[in-house]
């Protein structure tokens, strides 16, 4: 949906969600083996991004940053995620998953940015 389209259309999203109550999760159980394919994808490529020096502390770093999102959400009302300032996977560089490639940024911009590394 584009943006003047919503802007024509305040309600429609609302009405359709409304007529279709299970969409999302019928979509879901339909493509369920994709789904597991690419979180275990996803799961592979972040073991193969700890280095062999991973440490308790680099753990507790991560831990924290989860802690920090529920924390933000709390007082702020909107959605945290823990971020690799450096993507795992990206097509230029490739970051590793230790504690100096971790921020909290807001939802919206770590699902905009994707596996993109911007300097």
């Amino acid at each position: 949906m584009t943006r003047k389209w919503r802007e024509r259309n305040p309600n429609a999203f609302r009405e359709w969600s409304a007529k279709n109550p299970n969409y999302y999760r019928d979509v879901r159980v339909k493509n369920r083996a994709r789904l597991r394919k690419n979180d275990a994808a996803r799961s592979a490529a972040q073991k193969l991004r700890k280095p062999g020096w991973f440490s308790e502390f680099d753990d507790l770093v991560w831990t924290e940053a989860m802690h920090l999102c529920i924390l933000r959400e709390a007082s702020t009302g909107m959605k945290w995620e823990a971020d690799h300032i450096l993507p795992l996977q990206g097509k230029l560089v490739s970051g590793l998953h230790v504690w100096n490639n971790c921020q909290v940024i807001p939802r919206s911009v770590n699902r905009s940015k994707g596996n993109k590394y911007t300097p």
